[in-house]
């Protein structure tokens, strides 16, 4: 078989049925086989054989390759500065004293699979891992089980993208591949889909409104340059993925990633740069070499902006592949991520990964349609309020009185204070580790009662939806559900999209409770507090947990009413008081 080989200042990419290549003992970095023999000559110890020329010197960390007071992962015997493995954000924290380093640890799911560790693909250069079937889009392929990654490319930030265009059959020249055109960003926000005043991300298109992203990733004041949180920890598209790609001046196509080992020859010859990745255009069957300056992910419902009717044949016949291949490859990706999270053991650094969102997120084109008409039909109207009380709790707006907020047409505009859905006011909070009960939310300014806490956001599916993904989560063994119903045909489920509110844990005896509200139209479900809550406090609020079966899940919130089990109603404080008195003595009557 022919050898691919392509040279890159310095280091070279060659394909995985070649020995070129052994990997150090004492830093696991690969290296030139001849190379490594020549720096390990002078060696006449054998256990010296295969260690590079830093290592000789003595351990160094594979992070910073500095040596230094290093400790040692607790699965192998790679050791780092803990300042260096503690930053990496693949790192796992068992304990104060003990972590699994990165390379045992996925870089794009963060789990840690036992069973499934010969799937690992691993860098050459750092000890961060992927599976085979996560590799992010930019990683180059050194061996069968062996990549440079994206973050080592120099000058990845200053590289041009390629502006080759797909065929068609218009009659106007296309530009060239080797045109250079700036990078660019979509005039839409990512969160909420509205356009205005955005904040643009300097490593891909993606544009936010300040507003619709965590408070620690908003840009702030004085600061000029911005990276989205996808951007910040590294998030690539991964091979076989659907991306929307901006081709020069031309409209935004679907293209599908592709591995580099499964490219044309002529293809993979094509001049790039290393931390570019090939796609084909959908459509077109073209090759092109792209970078994600101007790619962002096909979500479902995707129709891609008006066109003329010269290319209408070819684009109408690219969005058709997009939508069956993404409808193939998301069922796979699903059941893969569920594989890799039952096997996963729980981090104490940081909780489960899942995708920040602000507003719930409709799961398909259906349920999408399906709350247009909604809003058309359950469409509030504007309140009559003349008092100076502007819709607050002690005015008389009958759009409070039956749970229905304000449209944005209220007379008051945004000094409403019968929009706090819409506006997202909520009291500060924050994520910790709580004893038992994994990561919880606690209050950080004191809260009064009938305050909105909390919007319950997630993704938008309906019955049959809730029946398969139960069903998937059985099969892998997952126990932990975030399924909240709103309504018959409309359920929340907030394990791959939720905001804060997800961390609230269960009580017996809770601090707040669910209310169910009409905002803009679409019934919503906010946590609203029942008491007076005090900063520090925890925020909690009963699950009314539906168990399926006979087994019983162990209720650990430790209120003096606890029932003992999720969804059995909790005990009267007063029966406790009754029953720990001790029993009357009875008086026997004279006959």
């Amino acid at each position: 078989m022919k050898v691919k080989v392509q040279e890159y200042k310095d280091y070279y990419i060659s394909d995985y049925n070649t020995k070129l290549y052994t990997a150090c003992s004492g830093c696991n970095g690969l290296f030139h086989t001849t190379c490594l023999e020549n720096q390990s000559t002078s060696d006449k110890k054998p256990r010296q054989r295969n260690i590079c020329a830093e290592c000789r010197e003595g351990p160094v960390c594979p992070l910073c390759r500095k040596g230094g007071d290093l400790k040692s992962c607790a699965q192998c015997p790679f050791k780092y500065h803990e300042e260096c493995v503690l930053s990496h954000m693949s790192t796992q924290v068992l304990s104060p004293t003990c972590f699994v380093c990165p390379y045992h640890v996925c870089g794009s799911c963060e789990a840690r699979p036992e069973a499934n560790i010969k799937n690992f693909v691993r860098c050459v250069r750092c000890p961060q891992s992927f599976h085979e079937n996560h590799l992010p889009a930019g990683c180059m392929r050194i061996s069968k089980r062996h990549i440079l990654c994206f973050r080592h490319h120099k000058g990845f930030k200053d590289l041009e993208p390629i502006a080759a265009e797909p065929k068609t059959k218009s009659k106007k020249k296309a530009k060239s591949s080797s045109d250079i055109v700036p990078h660019i960003n979509v005039p839409f926000c990512f969160q909420c889909t509205f356009g205005g005043d955005l904040i643009c991300c300097e490593g891909c298109p993606a544009s936010f409104h300040n507003d619709c992203v965590p408070e620690e990733n908003q840009l702030k004041e004085g600061e000029v340059s911005w990276l989205c949180p996808d951007c910040i920890v590294g998030k690539k598209p991964f091979v076989g993925d659907i991306v929307w790609v901006k081709f020069g001046n031309y409209r935004w196509w679907p293209c599908q990633v592709v591995d580099e080992l499964d490219l044309p020859d002529n293809i993979f010859s094509k001049p790039h740069k290393p931390c570019q990745f090939p796609a084909i255009c959908l459509g077109t069957n073209e090759f092109s070499w792209l970078d994600m300056s101007r790619v962002y992910s096909y979500e479902d419902g995707d129709k891609g902006a008006g066109y003329s009717s010269s290319v209408s044949k070819s684009f109408k016949l690219a969005l058709i592949e997009a939508k069956e291949l993404h409808r193939e490859v998301k069922p796979m990706k699903e059941a893969l991520l569920q594989e890799i999270s039952a096997l996963e053991k729980p981090s104490t650094k940081k909780p489960a990964p899942y995708k920040f969102i602000k507003v719930n997120v409709p799961y398909n084109a259906a349920m999408k349609e399906y709350e247009k008409q909604l809003k058309l039909e359950r469409e509030p109207f504007p309140c009559d309020c003349t008092g100076p009380d502007k819709c607050s709790a002690d005015s008389s707006c009958i759009n409070r009185v039956l749970l229905t907020e304000c449209p944005p047409s209220c007379r008051w505009g945004k000094e409403c204070e019968n929009r706090r859905f819409q506006l997202k006011q909520y009291p500060a909070t924050k994520l910790v580790k709580t004893e038992g009960r994994g990561w919880g939310l606690i209050a950080c300014q004191d809260i009064i009662p009938g305050s909105l806490v909390h919007e319950y956001v997630g993704e938008i599916i309906d019955e049959v939806e809730v029946e398969r993904r139960l069903h998937q989560y059985q099969m892998s063994g997952i126990t932990d559900y975030y399924m909240l119903t709103v309504e018959n045909s409309r359920i929340i489920d907030a394990k791959p999209k939720a905001n804060h509110a997800r961390f609230m844990n269960h009580s017996c005896d809770p601090n707040c409770e669910t209310q169910k509200w009409n905002v803009c139209g679409l019934t919503c479900i906010g946590l609203f507090a029942k008491r007076h809550v005090k900063s520090g406090e925890e925020l909690t609020f009963d699950y009314q947990f539906d168990t399926r079966g006979q087994q019983k899940k162990a209720c650990l919130c430790g209120s003096s009413n606890c029932s003992g089990f999720l969804g059995l109603p909790a005990k009267k404080i007063v029966e406790a008081k009754e029953s720990s008195q001790p029993p009357k003595k009875k008086i026997k009557r004279r006959k």
